[in-house]
């Protein structure tokens, strides 16, 4: 679609809070908070990819190598309602290609969006099922 373009970027950007969303495990400062310290201790294996529509910016994926294991998680991933999946596409064939270089077999994420939804766009399947407690003060 015209106006769109996808890039990966070196530097960090700061992502508007909206795009992250609090939950009561994290708040927005403190996903920025390990996004950037991700960014700055181990760049070659960050994975930081933006998606603007003109000169706004209308998605975004935050994702790293995870030592132990070797495997790909994606930390934060939002996109814009109303964004072509076509341009989203590209950010999953630009994250696979980085796994590739990293030598990783396997992309892992957490959503509390439908994944089947995911299965669909971009090839995800429900692999295991993310469980909390919360603890009582």
């Amino acid at each position: 679609m015209i106006g769109f373009r996808t890039q990966k970027i070196e530097a960090f950007e700061l992502i508007p809070e909206e795009f992250l969303q609090s939950d009561e495990l994290m708040t927005y400062k403190d996903k920025l908070r390990f996004m950037i310290e991700q960014l700055v201790t181990d760049p070659d294996n960050t994975f930081f990819w933006v998606l603007f529509n003109k000169d706004k910016l209308v998605g975004f994926m935050f994702a790293f190598i995870v030592p132990i294991g070797h495997y790909c998680f994606v930390e934060q991933a939002h996109v814009k309602n109303n964004t072509p999946s076509s341009q989203t596409k590209k950010c999953v064939v630009m994250l696979e290609e980085f796994c590739r270089q990293k030598g990783c077999k396997v992309i892992k994420m957490n959503t509390s969006r439908n994944p089947i939804a995911f299965g669909r766009r971009w090839g995800f399947e429900v692999y295991s099922y993310n469980m909390i407690k919360k603890v009582g003060e």
